[in-house]
């Protein structure tokens, strides 16, 4: 390969990719870290970017040592896990999925040489001080600009500075979007910077105003006709007809949905008979979901050859999307701005035509720079299109030119650490005493100052946020003074490992010392982990305030937690009052469908939101075993109830691998209401049944412990050791 040596390896795996040549930057970054040095790389989106990592684990790993691949999306981890499996089948070098479950140490991933992990799931790691995880040779950070981002900037900055204190002979690898201070981001790595704006395809970013688009930077001007009466479906139509696809970015799921569906009337037509009859099937093999309105939506445009996409989508449904897309068969996607930040799929035409959201602070703002040239970087397909268009609408002269002067000669923001925020601070430095990473304030220095917050912050305000974090710490038990060394409390070690806030777990043990006037029942318990600043609450609409009021006062009597006197706390304490409405219907065995369209959820949000219940959950029993306190039985029940969605009487069915709570019902309406009871059914009555089927009725009866052989009588065995939960 001209312009960088590579070994057999790197040779092989480009062959195996078909790729005969590499791009100017590839080639400039492989020179370093084929080396073994710390390299930055930040590039235009769709630039080559993850070859570089791949190709440097080919070459650099052997099979004894290993490497982390940090993704700071679950859906992302699964695209480079399955990227990544190429290495185990060429090379024999073993490939990991690590993501959730943040109270194990996983001491199974030492048997791997690439584990592919969300940051989160890496810090949790790091807390549990897995053994493997101080033998790193390489760290790739996939998508390392998003250290600037609210909510998981931290947690990542976090992870790279305790890896490089813990092995500062490990390689990082930084993978990025072009930033304004990418210099500083490499020096805070000590790494290599290789810089480039390099694109394998021309990318022409353009404003569309009034019937036409103009491309400034190249002097290109088109007409876009008039053939839906609508700007963004006229130029979906107009890039259809040049024989490309687009990806339409908006600020809301309303819109997305709304807008597919109008431009499915348009695009239908221009199908060709097998592409048509392709997504029809598409569309059918989403019929086996539990009944949505979002997934009926979806089914029915994708037949017209478009589709929407955006996190309240199901994961089967996003995955058949993005397929289907990359293989040309939908031809306009409506997304909102979360697709841009790292799924690979490109497309001939990007269309970003909302360019500001809504801030509960600030009120209507425009879009992060870096944001929008995020979205704009997908524009174009390698081998084929022979250019990518991003065009952005404006919608008269004034936003023309605000258009053109902020985004089109405008640069990225420059990426600031996050770690200021007092959550995230006092979260990571409970973890650091937890660990045992610093055992004492001057340690604790030591560590912080390796971090990007130290290297942006002033000192003395950066020790002034510590010691207000350290104090709060101290006041609520989390940790304790043992002359000069700082030790973390048993109910810090399990707060820390549970992967919890600090403040969340304050509020969870309060909740579980306080007595109540009556029992606690279990919307009690769903209120406090519908509460804590872990949860992500539904806030409630200006028309539901009073019935939440009155629920309240109807259970108040019961309550771990009463009404706060802060105003602010008091709209968080009523968001947290319908949150746990929500999860009460899904225990209830509310249908799934009801429940999206009672709290405007699509089957994703309902999923995500049961996820973080276990997760809380979980750490609401933990602590109350800690305290040995009873109610942790009661919060183990419910816990089973929140997993699967169910009542109570269907407990005993739902622990058998192969009956979640649709089957479950179903056996129970029969009069089949236990294990036992099950293990005495006869096969052709379980078969029989609607959802279940000979085949299945064989498996289910063989984890209670009974055999059922061709033409024989059913035999009974003893019971199974374990059983993995459906």
């Amino acid at each position: 390969m001209k312009g960088v040596k590579l070994g057999s390896r790197g040779r092989r795996l480009l062959e195996h990719l078909g790729i005969t040549e590499l791009y100017p930057p590839q080639k400039e970054a492989l020179q370093h870290t084929l080396q073994g040095r710390s390299t930055l790389v930040a590039v235009p989106t769709a630039a080559g970017k993850s070859l570089i990592a791949y190709l440097t684990l080919a070459e650099r790993l052997r099979k004894s040592e290993r490497a982390l691949y940090l993704v700071p999306l679950r859906a992302l981890a699964v695209e480079k896990y399955r990227d990544l499996r190429i290495l185990e089948e060429l090379f024999g070098l073993k490939v990991a999925l690590s993501m959730g479950d943040f109270d194990r140490s996983d001491e199974h991933l030492s048997r791997y040489n690439v584990i592919v992990a969300t940051s989160e799931k890496a810090d949790s790691l790091l807390r549990h001080r897995a053994g493997w995880t101080e033998e790193l040779k390489v760290v790739v950070a996939d998508e390392i600009h998003l250290l600037g981002d609210p909510s998981r900037g931290a947690t990542l900055e976090v992870t790279l500075a305790r890896i490089r204190s813990l092995n500062p002979s490990a390689q990082i690898l930084g993978l990025s979007a072009t930033v304004r201070n990418s210099s500083e981001i490499a020096n805070w790595l000590d790494a290599i910077l290789v810089e480039s704006d390099f694109r394998p395809v021309e990318l022409r970013e353009g404003i569309y105003h009034r019937g036409r688009i103009d491309f400034p930077l190249s002097g290109i001007s088109q007409e876009v006709p008039d053939s839906t009466g609508d700007i963004t479906l006229d130029l979906v139509v107009d890039c259809l007809r040049g024989g490309g696809q687009s990806l339409v970015f908006l600020s809301t799921r309303r819109s997305a949905e709304h807008t597919a569906e109008r431009a499915g009337r348009y695009v239908k037509d221009l199908l060709k008979e097998e592409e048509a009859r392709r997504l029809q099937q598409i569309a059918s093999s989403l019929e086996g979901e539990e009944s949505s309105r979002v997934i009926s939506r979806l089914r029915r445009v994708l037949s017209r050859g478009v589709a929407f996409h955006h996190a309240g989508l199901s994961n089967e449904a996003r995955v058949a999307v993005e397929d289907a897309f990359r293989e040309g068969l939908i031809k306009a996607l409506f997304a909102t701005p979360t697709l841009a930040a790292g799924i690979n799929l490109p497309a001939r035409r990007v269309i970003v035509r909302d360019l500001t959201r809504y801030d509960s602070v600030q009120g209507l703002t425009y879009l992060p720079v870096r944001e929008v040239k995020q979205m704009c970087g997908r524009a174009g397909r390698p081998q084929y299109d022979p250019w990518g268009e991003a065009v952005l609408i404006a919608r008269n002269p004034r936003e023309r030119d605000e258009v053109l002067q902020r985004y089109i000669l405008g640069e990225p923001e420059p990426i600031y650490s996050t770690l200021g925020n007092f959550k995230a601070l006092r979260t990571h430095i409970l973890a650091s005493f937890a660990s045992g990473f610093t055992r004492c304030e001057e340690e604790l220095e030591h560590f912080l100052r390796q971090t990007l917050f130290s290297h942006q912050m002033d000192y003395w305000r950066m020790e002034a946020m510590c010691q207000e974090a350290l104090e709060f710490l101290f006041e609520e038990g989390l940790l304790r003074r043992e002359g000069d060394a700082i030790l973390a409390t048993d109910f810090g070690k399990r707060c820390s490992r549970l992967y919890l806030d600090p403040l969340s777990a304050v509020i969870m043990r309060e909740a579980l010392l306080r007595e109540p006037e009556e029992e606690p029942d279990e919307f009690s318990y769903l209120q406090v982990v519908s509460f804590v600043p872990d949860m992500l609450p539904l806030y409630p609409r200006s028309r539901e305030v009073g019935s939440l009021y009155r629920v309240y006062a109807e259970r108040e009597g019961r309550m771990l937690i009463g009404m706060p006197e802060d105003p602010l706390q008091e709209e968080i304490f009523l968001a947290s009052l319908k949150t746990a409405l929500f999860f009460q219907d899904w225990i209830e065995e509310t249908p799934e469908e009801e429940i999206e369209k009672r709290y405007s959820l699509g089957p994703g949000d309902v999923h995500n939101k049961i996820e973080l219940a276990r997760w809380l959950l979980t750490g609401f029993r933990e602590l109350a075993r800690l305290f040995n306190l009873p109610r942790a039985k009661e919060i183990d029940r419910l816990l089973v109830r929140v997993d699967y969605g169910i009542r109570e009487e269907l407990e005993d069915l739902v622990r058998v691998r192969g009956i979640g709570r649709v089957r479950a019902r179903t056996l129970f309406r029969v009069g089949i209401r236990s294990r036992d009871e099950l293990a005495r059914t006869p096969l052709a009555k379980l078969a029989s049944l609607p959802g279940f089927g000979e085949a299945l009725g064989r498996r289910i009866l063989k984890e209670v412990g009974v055999l059922v052989d061709e033409g024989e009588e059913q035999k009974r065995e003893g019971p199974q050791s374990s059983l993995e939960d459906f």
